[in-house]
């Protein structure tokens, strides 16, 4: 019998897996309305900037979660799990179409029509467009790592669960992606250039 959506909300990712594996809709909900707009928002950093097929990519997620609740172990973490599927979903993505391609091609003409803002702002946007162009010249292993770090705040056992690596991988590479993206984006920092 699914208990109430309010002693659902209290209870952690893994209790709210072990319920949906029970069928408890509202457990799944839950999970649902945790997760719906960071897994979204990680679809759509990795396919192209391409928002629909985010929206279905995240559809497609909660499906399969919903098809086989029992692929889950108990004792598992659940957002290394998720992440785990969702970073799935887009290698097999990857090697369906040349999504990469279309990425370069969004993000080189995305530098034009800058509307007029103060400098600060325009800085801001210009250091972002910068940090894709050169993270996505990266090779995917550390791209990958930098993201699940500072874009979906993983931590770095969960990035080493996620990617299937030993903890001081993920430390190595993401000390060679600060390293690389310091280098080639210096011309933002406020101390070397001022």
């Amino acid at each position: 019998m699914p208990l109430s959506g309010k002693k659902n909300i209290q209870r952690n990712d893994e209790e709210l897996m072990l319920l949906v594996q029970k069928n408890d809709p509202e457990a799944f909900s839950v999970l649902y309305d945790r997760y719906a707009t960071r897994m979204v928002n990680f679809f759509y950093l990795r396919l192209g900037y391409d928002e629909p097929k985010a929206q279905d990519f995240l559809h497609d997620l909660f499906v399969k979660i919903l098809q086989n609740p029992l692929s889950f172990a108990p004792g598992n973490n659940f957002r290394s799990w998720l992440y785990t599927l969702a970073m799935n979903m887009c290698k097999n993505e990857y090697r369906r179409q040349q999504v990469r391609e279309e990425y370069r091609v969004f993000v080189r003409n995305s530098s034009d029509g800058i509307a007029e803002e103060n400098s600060i702002s325009i800085d801001m946007k210009l250091f972002g467009r910068e940090l894709l162009i050169k993270l996505d010249l990266l090779p995917a292993a550390q791209r990958d790592v930098f993201l699940l770090r500072f874009r979906e705040e993983l931590t770095i056992g969960e990035i080493s669960e996620v990617l299937g690596i030993p903890e001081g991988t993920v430390k190595s590479r993401l000390f060679h992606v600060l390293r690389i993206l310091a280098l080639h984006l210096k011309k933002f920092d406020p101390v070397q250039s001022g």
